[in-house]
């Protein structure tokens, strides 16, 4: 009977164990592509001049409001570097290094903008990363 009763409890652990992994968020923004797009997010600061620049991205669009207007259109990523595209033109391109996001391109005469990202879209959470 105790014999039974210690098997029970190691399946009960076991049980709660595998649970826990499986249902806890990992808190990654995962595309589908095998890795973690860390563009999600709204990004705020300013270009050198310093006037406002917001950009938010989704898992593929992106909308970036600066002197007064609004741009819109798609991003392609690899590692810390992003494209941001309007139809088949590169609109800027930038390069991520911890939470700070640079962004230049020729389109836009006063970049370097200088953003920063804003809280997180997924906060971390979860036992193990899978």
């Amino acid at each position: 009977m105790v014999n039974k009763r210690n098997w029970l409890g190691i399946l009960a652990i076991v049980l709660i164990f595998g649970m826990m992994v499986v249902g806890c968020d990992d808190g990654s923004t995962d595309d589908g592509s095998g890795g973690s797009n860390q563009f999600i997010g709204t990004w705020i600061g300013g270009d050198r001049d310093g006037d406002s620049v917001t950009l938010v991205c989704t898992a593929t669009n992106w909308t970036a409001t600066f002197y007064g207007g609004t741009e819109t259109g798609t991003y392609t990523y690899s590692g810390n570097t992003v494209t941001f595209k309007q139809g088949t033109e590169t609109f800027v391109t930038a390069t991520l290094s911890g939470n700070t996001l640079t962004v230049i391109g020729s389109y836009i005469s006063y970049t370097p903008w200088t953003l920063t990202k804003q809280g997180t879209s997924n906060p971390p959470g979860g036992l193990i990363r899978l």
